[in-house]
């Protein structure tokens, strides 16, 4: 009989050994499981940061849009500052023009009532030595 006693003596410590093989596998299972939820949340979250990038993408690709239309306005303005300039500077200088002439204009004119005065005076003085002399005779 020491052979069935050693038989299940061998067969007892095969079953303890299998159970804490079992116990192990039972622990690597719940742990896998574990390992399994926390990459279905790293998924979830690389997913959403994903999601993130590609909105962030969308907004610097209208952010790009909007800043062509912004550079193209610009150079529209710069046009039309460049002809207002242009235009204007022929006007200015036609005005410029203009007031040096009516100066000139006045100043002569200026000269010329100087001038027509000094004789209205002169023939007040020769009328009124007329008028004198017309007295006189009378």
């Amino acid at each position: 009989m020491k052979n069935e006693e050693k038989m299940l003596s061998l067969l007892e410590t095969l079953t303890t050994q299998f159970n804490g093989l079992n116990t192990k596998f039972d622990t690597l299972e719940t742990k896998f499981d574990n390992l399994e939820t926390k990459f279905d949340t790293l998924e979830t979250k690389f997913d959403n940061l994903e999601a993130k990038f590609d909105n962030l993408d969308a907004k610097v690709t209208n952010l790009e849009t909007r800043m062509e239309n912004v550079e193209t306005n610009l150079t529209e303005v710069k046009q039309t500052v460049t002809l207002i300039e242009t235009e204007h500077g022929k006007k200015l200088d036609g005005l410029f023009d203009g007031y040096a002439l009516n100066h000139e204009i006045i100043t002569e004119t200026r000269a010329d009532v100087k001038t027509i005065k000094n004789r209205l005076d002169m023939h007040d003085v020769y009328i009124a030595s007329l008028s004198d002399k017309t007295r006189a005779l009378a």
